[in-house]
């Protein structure tokens, strides 16, 4: 039997998950089988389950993959940044700066989005997001407000977790509607919450 390399598995791998991206944003996160990845992707059944072990277990590694890939970059640029205040302001303007009508950011907003709401009717599935995805984002954002806190540059009496929790609702709601509304003035929108949120946590 040859010797598959890591750099095969890592491709075959990537080439699922991208079967699975299409896949799940044009049929449905609920609808959408492995029989679709099959087809799209043109790789055995047998070959993915090789891989993963449920639709479940692509859509979570599919999540986990983007997200870390995104806040492993973001984790480098912020951490160049000396003050809490500039690592916010970066944070927000990277954002600001994300175009979320394109194709491919449409497709991972709609599978997220879809798999949060079918994750509620799942305890199992709800945990491991909550766990996994929401803790990437959360630890990102409470990382600055904590610094800031501690430098004196934000509020003492801050409540950090209201205050992560209150940016990541403006980010995802906003990413949302664009999705159903695109002429939803998404860039406008976060500057205003970037002007309102800075004037909320910094120390007079």
């Amino acid at each position: 039997m040859p010797i598959v390399s890591e750099e095969h598995k890592n491709q075959r791998k990537k080439q699922i998950l991208d079967s699975a991206l299409a896949c799940f944003s044009q049929k449905g996160y609920d609808v959408a089988t492995i029989d679709d990845i099959v087809k799209h992707s043109g790789i055995s059944k047998g070959s993915i389950y090789n891989y993963f072990k449920s639709k479940e277990e692509i859509y979570i590694d599919l999540l986990e993959v983007s997200t870390k890939n995104i806040y492993d970059e973001l984790t480098v640029q912020i951490n160049k940044l000396h003050t809490a205040i500039d690592q916010m302001k970066f944070l927000f303007d990277y954002l600001i700066d994300q175009d979320p009508s394109t194709e491919l950011q449409k497709d991972y907003s709609l599978v997220k989005f879809e798999f949060q709401l079918s994750s509620s009717r799942n305890e199992e599935l709800k945990e491991v997001l909550e766990n996994s995805l929401k803790d990437t984002k959360m630890k990102i954002i409470e990382g600055i407000l904590s610094k800031g806190v501690i430098s004196g540059e934000f509020r003492k009496e801050l409540n950090i977790e209201v205050y992560a929790e209150m940016f990541w609702s403006f980010v995802d709601g906003a990413t949302l509607q664009n999705l159903l509304f695109p002429n939803y003035p998404y860039h406008e929108l976060l500057k205003e919450q970037k002007s309102i949120f800075l004037k909320k946590v910094i120390k007079p």
